[in-house]
C-alpha cells in the first residue's frame, strides 16, 4: 500500500541539506524532526482524512520505535503535528500558518484537498517550507512550485489508463458514472472522466 509518510520523509530529507538517511543500529534520538501534517479530520473529507492521519501516526511510531532516523550522523525522533483543514481551502491555510509559525515546522505533509494545496502553495514557496501534497489537481505542482511535491500521478494521468482497461476488459459495461465534490479536486475528476470516459 502507498505510504505517503514514508515517501514524504525520504523526499523531504533528500531535498533538505542532510545526508545518510539509513541507520544501521538503534540508538536513542538526540534531536527531533518536526513534520506538520494538514489532514481532513472533520467536514466532508473526514471519511478518508481520519484513517489517513491514523496511518501516518502508526508509521511515525514505527520509525521512532526503531530508533528514529539517522540524518547526518545524528539520530532524529519524528514528531508529527497534525492540524485539521476541515476539507476547506481556508482551513488548509489556517492549519499551514499554525504549523509554520506556531510549531516552527520546516516540512509539511498535505493538504489533502487540491483547493487547500493551491492556497498553501504561496505560503510554502515564500517561506521555503518543503511540502508534499496528495492534492489531485495538476495545478498543485509544477515549475512554479519549487518546494511543493506530489508523490503520485493525478487523476488526469490515471483516468485514460483506467478507462481503457474498463473498455478492453469489461465489455458488458456501457456507462460509467462519476461523482465529484464542488471544488478543485472534484472539478478535475469530473473533467477527466468526461474526457476519457
Amino acid at each position: 500500500m502507498f505510504s505517503l509518510f514514508g515517501v514524504g520523509i525520504i523526499l523531504l530529507l533528500v531535498l533538505y541539506p542532510f545526508s545518510d538517511l539509513c541507520a544501521q543500529q538503534k540508538a536513542i534520538p538526540t534531536k527531533t524532526l518536526k513534520v506538520g501534517c494538514i489532514m481532513t479530520l472533520s467536514g466532508r473529507g473526514a471519511g478518508f482524512g481520519i484513517p489517513f492521519s491514523r496511518a501516518l501516526i502508526m508509521q511515525m511510531e514505527e520509525y521512532n520505535k526503531d530508533g528514529g532516523i539517522n540524518v547526518g550522523g545524528e539520530k532524529y525522533k519524528i514528531e508529527l503535528i497534525i492540524e485539521d483543514e476541515q476539507y476547506t481551502a481556508e482551513g488548509a491555510r489556517i492549519a499551514a500558518e499554525k504549523l509554520i509559525h506556531r510549531d516552527k515546522v520546516k516540512f509539511l505533509l498535505g493538504p489533502v484537498s487540491s483547493s487547500g494545496t493551491l492556497l498553501v502553495n504561496s505560503i510554502v514557496e515564500e517561506l521555503k517550507i518543503i511540502r508534499l501534497t496528495v492534492g489531485n489537481s495538476p495545478k498543485t505542482v509544477g515549475p512554479q512550485n519549487k518546494y511543493g511535491f506530489r508523490p503520485y500521478i493525478t487523476v488526469t494521468e490515471r483516468k485514460p489508463v483506467m478507462y481503457k482497461w474498463i473498455k478492453d476488459n469489461l465489455l458488458n459495461v456501457k456507462r460509467i458514472g462519476c461523482l465529484g465534490v464542488d471544488d478543485e479536486t472534484g472539478h478535475v475528476n469530473v473533467e477527466a472522466a468526461k474526457k476519457w470516459g
